[in-house]
Order: C-alpha cells, then structure tokens, then sequence
C-alpha cells in the first residue's frame, strides 16, 4: 500500500471510528466517572477550559485523537496483513 492511500484510509476510518467511541455507553459511563474526571482536570487548566462547554471540546479533542490512533492502527494492521499475503503467494 502507497503511504497515500494509508493516509486516505486513515482519513475515512477516523470518522467511523469516531461515531463508534462516542456511541458507545460504556465510553459514556466512563467519562463521567469520578476517576476520570479527577485524571482529566490537570487537562482542563493547561488548556484554560472554563466551564461545560470548554470541557466538553477538551473531551472531544480527546476522542478525536483516540480515534486518529485507532484508525492508524487498523490501517497498519492491513497493510502488514495484505503484505504478507501477497508476498506468500495468498490469492
């Protein structure tokens, strides 16, 4: 696979994967634990987060860049994948 098309798969993965996160109920359930509220809230001073809505972008970011590691992943477990197979002779 050409780095291009990588970049574009990860490109159009990221916002699947995106959707897939912030549906989800446990992901829900676990942002607003006590725990993870208390782990984030150094993240909510750096970047001057000041009330809902500002920790709410900072979450989104969050996700958002979770989610560029996801799809990163899944296109470089194909690529690996779809490279091996063709080069043992897999049709």
């Amino acid at each position: 696979m050409t780095t291009v098309l990588r970049i574009v798969l990860v490109a159009v993965i990221t916002p699947i994967v995106f959707l897939g996160i912030t549906r989800s109920d446990a992901v829900a359930r676990w942002i607003v634990s006590a725990l993870v509220w208390s782990a984030l809230t150094p993240l909510f001073r750096i970047t001057g987060a000041f009330g809902s809505e500002g920790e709410e972008n900072v979450i989104f970011g969050l996700l958002a860049a979770v989610s560029v590691l996801i799809a990163i992943a899944l296109v470089w477990i194909a690529s690996t994948l779809i490279i091996a197979m063709t080069r043992s002779g897999y049709r």
